[in-house]
Formats: C-alpha cells, sequence, structure tokens
C-alpha cells in the first residue's frame, strides 16, 4: 500500500516525537564486594570480563566513584541520595546497617509519578541486615518498588529466597542465584518493554560464602572468585542483549558497579583494589572507591573515562533529571545531578566527598586532596570489631591529620599534612561541617532525619538486640544444661523459668538425633511456655565434639583439624581433636553451621565455648608449634571479627573469655562479645596465688558488667578444680565445706560483681540425665528471697570485700573463701 506523501510525513513526525517523549530506562547492576580491580577494564590480569569490557567501550569508566564502606550503608545512600548517617531508621535506631526508615524516599518513590515500574532483583538489605528478623513492611515494595524477587540481607551462610514479602524458598542453592536473580529481571524488562523502568539487580555474589553455577566452576585464571566474577559478567552480557533484541538499547541506561571495595580478609575469596590502598571496612581508597561503568548508545559517550569525583549518593538526583521528575523538597539530600558528567558535556566538578567508616567520620575529599583525620578508639569502639578485616598498618587509628593528593599517589603513601597546612585547614573545615550537618558518631547533625518519636539516638544508642529479663526481685538466674534424651514436660516447665538458657553439646541426640535438632526442639518447647526466654546455642570454637549433623560437612574439608609431627590429630586430653582456625575452608563451615541453627526463630543467638583454649598461647604450642599457635590465635580474631555480621545484628553472642590468667583478664577480648560466661573462676595459673587470681577475676567481672555486657556466672558446687591448660598442673586443695558456706561463698562472689543483666548458676554439672545432676531442677531457699537493687558498688579492703542490696547485706573475705549474706526481709 502506497501512503500519500503528507500522510506519511505527519507519521513520521508523529513517530519521532512520540520516542523524543518517551522516558528512559535505567538498570543498576550492583555486586557485593567486588574490589576495584577485579573488572578486565579497570586493570584485572586474571579475571576475564568481555562484557563489561564492552559496556566500557560503548560507554565511560568513571574512576574516582564512591559508595560506602560496607553493604547496608551503601544501599542506603544509593537508594536515598544520602549519606547513611543522615538517613532515618525505624524507630530511630543507629544501626550499622540502617534499618531504613519507611518515611525515606527511594528512587522507586521518585520515578513513580512518572509512570515508572520498578523491581529489585536479589540482595536488599534495607529491612535489618538479617536472614531471619526482616521487617516485611521495609522490604522493596514498602518502599516504592512495584516486584522484589531476591533475598533480605547477605549470603554469610544462608540465603532465604523472597517472592515480594512471601519466602518461597529457603537455604537456595547459592550456585544459583546470580543466574536467577538475572533471568527474573530479564522477564520483569520483557513484560514492561512498553513502559519505563527501572531495575536494581543486586547480585548477592562475591560476598562470601563464594557461590558459582557448574557452567563456570574452574574456569578463570583468577580462581574461585575469578569464577564468580566471570559468571557475573556473562550474565550482565545477557541483561545487554535483551535490552538491544528489544529494540531499547538506544533509551536505556545501564550502570555496573559495586557496594564497597574487596573483603581481603578472604584472601584468595576476595578480590583487589589495587592500586588503591586497602580495602572494605576502612576509609583508605580501596574500601570506597569502586569500579563504575555507564553505557546509554547515543547519550553517554563511547570508550571514555572520566575521573571527576561522583558517587552513588548522586544516582537519583541524575535519574531523576533525566525521566523528569522531582527530588523531594523536605529534607536536605547530599547528591548532585552529575547528567551532563555523564553525557560528557561537563568536565568540572567541585564538589567535597565525605569518608565515614560506620558513624565514624574518618576523612574528607575535595578535587585531587584527601584528607584522613586523627583519631583515636578504645576497644568497645564500634569499628574495633573490624580491625582483622584489613592489613595491621591500614586498620590503625591515626595519631595525626594525613593527607594525600590522589592524581599523584593514588596509593595514599606519602603524607603532605606538613607540606600543605592550607590545604589541609580548608578540609578540616568541610569535615566540622559535615559533623554539625550529617552527623559523627558523637553528635546528631542538624539535618539528620528522625520520623518517630522514640529519642534520636547516636552510635551505642541502638537497641537492635533484645536483652534478656531482667529483675532485682530475686536472685537473677541463668541456666546452661543438656540432656542427651528429650526433656520431660516437668523439665520444659521449669527451664521457661529462666531468662537465659544455653542449650549444652548432645542436646537431645539420643532423641533427635543431632545437637542442632535437639536444641531446636528443647528451644521450641521453652519458647511455647516462655516466648521471652533467651536460648543460645552451643558450639565450641576450637574443640571438636562429633554431636551435631554439620559434622557431615565438615568430612568434606581437607585437614579441618591441628595435628603433632606424627600426624595424630587427638591433641586435646589425647582423645578429642581440635580445629585447625587457619583453614579457611573450616572457618566458612564453623560459621555456616553456626548461623544456621541460629536461623531458627527459637534460638536468639549463639554461646561459643573453648575461647581460652584457643587463645591461651602456651596451650598445645608443644604439640604444633609456636608459629602454627600464632596462626591459630590470628584466625581466631578473624573469625570473631566475622561472627557478628554472619549471625545478624540481632543475635545475642555469649563467649567463655573473661579469665584472669590473661593480661587484661579477658576482657581485651570481649569486645567481640555481648557478653561472657564466667567459669574456671577460682582455679589460679603458676605465678599467682588463689586469692589474687580470684580478685584479678572480680575486677575483670565488675568492670565487664558495668559496661553493660551479659554475665552469665557459673560456680560449682564440688569448688575449683583442676585444668590441662597449664603445662604443669597446679592443683589446689581446699578444705572441705558445707554445702551451705560453698553455696553462700559462689552466691556472695556473683553479688559483689553483678549489675544489670548478670545471671548466676550454682550447679554440679551441666548434663542432667539420669541422677547425674541433683542441683539444676533444685530450688534453693535463696532463690526465691527478695533482694532489691544494689545500693552502689561494692567496697573492697584488701581481700575483704562488702555489698548493700536494699535486702541483703553481703560480705566475701576471698583469702579465707567464707562468705555472710544477712537477708533484710522487712519492707
Amino acid at each position: 500500500m502506497t501512503f500519500p506523501k503528507i500522510t506519511f510525513t505527519i507519521l513520521l513526525g508523529s513517530m519521532l516525537s512520540l520516542a523524543a517523549a518517551r522516558k528512559p530506562n535505567f538498570v543498576i547492576i550492583f555486586t557485593d564486594d567486588q574490589g576495584y580491580q577485579d573488572l578486565g577494564c579497570f586493570g584485572s590480569p586474571d579475571i576475564s570480563t568481555p562484557n563489561i569490557d564492552r559496556m566500557a567501550a560503548e560507554g565511560t569508566r568513571f574512576t574516582s566513584f564512591y559508595a560506602q564502606t560496607i553493604c547496608g550503608p551503601s544501599r542506603t545512600a544509593l537508594m536515598t541520595s544520602s549519606y547513611p548517617l543522615r538517613v532515618a531508621q525505624d524507630k530511630n535506631r543507629c544501626e550499622i546497617h540502617p534499618v531504613v526508615h519507611s518515611k525515606e524516599i527511594t528512587i522507586a518513590e521518585v520515578l513513580k509519578p512518572q509512570g515508572y515500574k520498578s523491581a529489585v532483583f536479589g540482595k536488599w538489605d534495607l529491612a535489618t541486615h538479617s536472614q531471619k528478623n526482616w521487617i516485611d513492611e521495609l522490604l522493596p515494595r514498602g518502599q516504592g518498588f512495584d516486584y522484589f524477587f531476591g533475598t533480605p540481607t547477605s549470603n554469610d551462610s544462608v540465603v532465604h529466597l523472597l517472592r515480594n514479602e512471601e519466602v518461597i524458598e529457603r537455604k537456595a542453592d547459592m550456585s544459583t542465584l546470580t543466574q536467577r536473580y538475572t533471568d527474573e529481571a530479564l522477564k520483569f524488562i520483557e513484560h514492561n518493554k512498553d513502559n519505563p523502568f527501572f531495575v536494581y539487580l543486586a547480585h548477592t555474589m562475591p560476598h562470601t560464602k563464594l557461590a558459582v553455577s557448574k557452567e563456570f566452576k574452574g574456569r578463570s585464571k583468577g580462581g574461585f572468585y575469578g569464577d564468580v566474577i566471570e559468571e557475573i559478567d556473562h550474565n550482565t552480557g545477557r541483561v545487554l542483549k535483551t535490552i538491544k533484541d528489544l529494540g531499547l538499547d538506544d533509551n536505556t541506561y545501564v550502570i555496573f558497579t559495586s557496594d564497597n571495595g574487596p573483603w581481603l580478609l578472604r584472601k584468595a575469596h576476595g578480590g583487589n583494589a589495587l592500586p588503591l590502598r586497602s580495602g572494605k571496612t576502612t576509609c583508605w581508597e580501596g574500601g570506597l572507591r569502586v569500579p563504575f561503568v555507564i553505557r546509554a548508545p547515543g547519550k553517554i559517550p563511547a570508550g571514555k573515562t572520566n575521573d571527576l569525583l561522583t558517587a552513588t549518593i548522586d544516582l537519583m538526583p541524575t535519574i531523576a533529571k533525566l525521566a523528569g521528575a522531582k527530588l523531594p523538597t523536605d529534607r536536605v539530600l547530599d547528591g548532585i545531578d552529575i547528567s551532563k558528567v555523564w553525557h560528557g558535556t561537563q568536565h568540572e566538578l567541585d564538589r567535597p566527598y565525605f569518608y565515614y567508616q560506620h558513624f565514624y567520620l574518618r576523612g574528607v575529599r575535595k578535587g585531587d586532596w584527601k584528607l584522613m583525620l586523627k583519631h583515636d578508639e578504645g576497644p568497645k569502639s564500634f569499628t574495633a570489631k573490624w580491625r582483622n578485616h584489613v592489613a595491621a598498618k591500614d586498620s590503625k587509628p591515626l595519631d595525626s591529620h594525613q593527607l594525600f593528593n590522589l592524581k599523584e599517589d593514588v596509593g595514599e603513601t606519602t603524607n603532605l599534612a606538613k607540606k600543605h597546612p592550607d590545604q589541609v585547614a580548608e578540609l578540616l573545615k568541610l569535615a566540622e561541617w559535615a559533623r554539625n550537618d550529617i552527623g559523627d558518631y558523637n553528635r546528631l547533625g542538624k539535618n539528620a532525619r528522625f520520623f518517630d518519636p522514640e529519642p534520636k539516638r547516636i552510635a551505642g544508642q541502638t537497641d537492635a538486640k533484645t536483652l534478656p529479663d531482667f529483675s532485682w526481685d530475686t536472685i537473677p538466674r541463668y541456666m546452661h544444661v543438656r540432656k542427651t534424651t528429650a526433656f520431660t514436660p516437668d523439665e520444659i516447665k521449669h527451664l521457661a523459668t529462666f531468662p537465659l538458657i544455653t542449650f549444652e553439646k548432645t542436646t537431645g541426640v539420643k532423641e533427635f538425633g543431632s545437637t542442632e535438632r535437639g536444641t531446636e526442639m528443647a528451644a521450641k518447647a521453652v519458647k511455647q511456655i516462655n516466648p521471652d526466654s533467651k536460648i543460645l546455642y552451643y558450639r565450641n570454637i576450637f574443640v571438636h565434639y562429633d554431636c551435631y549433623a554439620a559434622d557431615e560437612q565438615l568430612k568434606l574439608i581437607e585437614a579441618p583439624f591441628l595435628a603433632d609431627t606424627k600426624g595424630n590429630t587427638k591433641l586435646i586430653r589425647n582423645r578429642v581433636p581440635a580445629y585447625d582456625l587457619s583453614n579457611t575452608d573450616l572457618q566458612d563451615w564453623w560459621l555456616a553451621s553456626a548461623q544456621a541453627v541460629c536461623a531458627s526463630d527459637n534460638i536468639d543467638g549463639l554461646f561459643i565455648d573453648g575461647n581460652i583454649k584457643a587463645l591461651e598461647k602456651n596451650y598445645l604450642r608443644g604439640k604444633i608449634g609456636t608459629a602454627k599457635r600464632e596462626e591459630i590465635i590470628k584466625s581466631y580474631h578473624q573469625m570473631m571479627t566475622r561472627l557478628p555480621e554472619t549471625l545478624g545484628e540481632n543475635e545475642l553472642i555469649i563467649g567463655n573469655t573473661i579469665r584472669a590468667r590473661f593480661p587484661q583478664a579477658g576482657l581485651e577480648h570481649l569486645g567481640y562479645f555481648d557478653g561472657s560466661y564466667i567459669e574456671g573462676f577460682e582455679h589460679p595459673v603458676k605465678g599467682i596465688s588463689r586469692k589474687d587470681y580470684v580478685a584479678k577475676g572480680i575486677s575483670a567481672i565488675q568492670k565487664a558488667a558495668r559496661s553493660g555486657k551479659i554475665i552469665a556466672f557459673t560456680i560449682g558446687a564440688n569448688g575449683y578444680a583442676d585444668t590441662e591448660m597449664d603445662a604443669e598442673k597446679n592443683k589446689t586443695k581446699r578444705a572441705p565445706r558445707s554445702f551451705q558456706d560453698r553455696f553462700d561463698y559462689a552466691l556472695a562472689l556473683f553479688l559483689i560483681c553483678a549489675e544489670k543483666h548478670s545471671y548466676f548458676m550454682f550447679s554440679d554439672g551441666y548434663g542432667v540425665d539420669g541422677n547425674q545432676n541433683e542441683l539444676w531442677m533444685n530450688d534453693l531457699p535463696e532463690y526465691s528471697k527478695p533482694l532489691g537493687p544494689p545500693k552502689g558498688p561494692a567496697t573492697q579492703n584488701g581481700y575483704l570485700y562488702q555489698r548493700s542490696f536494699e535486702k541483703a547485706e553481703v560480705t566475701i573475705d576471698i583469702d579465707k573463701e567464707t562468705a555472710n549474706i544477712i537477708w533484710t526481709l522487712s519492707k
């Protein structure tokens, strides 16, 4: 058919007008823990990324693009165009991984009035950093998106898959995730090809635990980590092909970037940031500067490299500009519109960037100059637990400001602060502005956002964890128990009276086949009576007990146990193996198996035993050598650094760590935990008397308790026992005491140390099968006597301690091992 010329002209003009009015599409491909160098187009020598390299050849590569130091804050900055410390959190929390408030405005909410359909595929991480206790209302559909297929947070050990708010698969096969996220994203793009769309494809990988499909396993010269990146690259190619096949190529902006620098702690399973310094968790360039590639044929200049300072906080304003959308005007946003920079028409950009390490302002950059701020921190600092993630030189507090010219020294090797005091002064002014306007660990920013009536909180004022119930009305009590058969109904009723319970190894193994299953069944029964009881799952960090279902996976790990020079692995009491904590596969197994149980709604956290054996430098040194012993201690600290993120921020973690044998009585190790279990309290080491050993332990417990730590104080009815910790046995004989004398002494020790969230257990053993234990269900008369809160801290005169409670007077002499508790029962 032949159209009249005038009709064809009108039709062509209408089509061109329609094309001009068509809103652009946006696809953000966001990886997890991928380092600056981990793409071919960013210099990787071993990892092949032809599809992303083609993106760079057909688009622009940005080399000074910034995210945040870890995953939750980075996703918060991307979605809200704000530094995370400025963003409102649910119930005014102040958590390292922000729980982003529903009244925050996301990219999806900005685009919705313009007719956009928006979806998230992959990791969300803004509705709590937990695979267990996320908030449905804060998942993507509660934040403006139309569709969600993915997981609430990181894949530290498990991934639960959700479609919108419904859990469709628990413990998904991680090797399938990269492809499955992409499959779902492609379906969404195809379904919405006639509408403007925003796709946020946030891959789980390469955050460890690494996993890759069979098709890509063993392909990369970059090892397992390289396999994972190459599979991401392949699926990026699938996205580009689909967009082109649908005729959307000329109207779709595709972005590829990462949430933070590489997880160097993971060694071969982590990435690289070269030539940048350090990696994830730090504010050195390798922690926040990430690869960024953008492609939009006909819009983004092809084959270009741009070194202007840009960041994830700029994505919302830029996308809004390109979509013709309006930004919120009722709040301060930190990002800026960089659309002209993307399009190659703007060649200068004068703006500062602030480096936040969690809640702490650590640096500021403007132009080529970066200032790292001097700072000090104690063991309670939120950043202290992250120190082992990177090299020691990169994790130390700074005793002076450090100035770097990043154009000349991108590796941050030469401090120029003394040569350029004017630059230091200018950047310090900007840092002070950020502290006042955005905030810092010890102050609220004047334009930080709070939408709920709860108190406005700064760092350290978080209630992410719900602690056990506590009352001074009577003696606050703890239960630590194991029973290989199922607990009877009466025993469950008794257990349900305790605010804090640890179910130890072998719990339920005869009845249910494994400690995991036995613990779960006991915990479930207790929770049905007392949902508020906090229940901890027992794992030993150093000693292997073969009573766990997870032991089947352990058999697949090469050399998981320590061995002596003859290859013998039965090193503990010549019959039990010890874990080789330096084996990274063993570390992954231990953390994953612990997290899998703690993911249960009936389990509130983890009890970690064996810390003393793992940390005591002399223990087993004669069998494994000094070098290996030091490696074990270092690896222990690496595991404890990973543990809170693995379990999730809501899980309680108590360690058996306070022991006077250590230089600081174990307080130097307590930063990893919410509290300490106390046992072996009275047994002295060689070179210190029993009374001085006990006095040192008392001091440590008092300090820990006063700092807010949970204290689970357990002491034996049969007195102090010998241990195998010392090379030479240091046995101590004690004079016979009556049961009442021993109980009074034990309770007095507890009361002179106790603060809020201190709990007492007087025991003649943990196993309660048969008649092994006569005390565990025996409610002694003192347990029901009114106590009342303390009138102040204990006083000390030599080895004599005294403390007054509302309805009790406590005196104890640790030299004579005598105590007196006078109960005042009057009102």
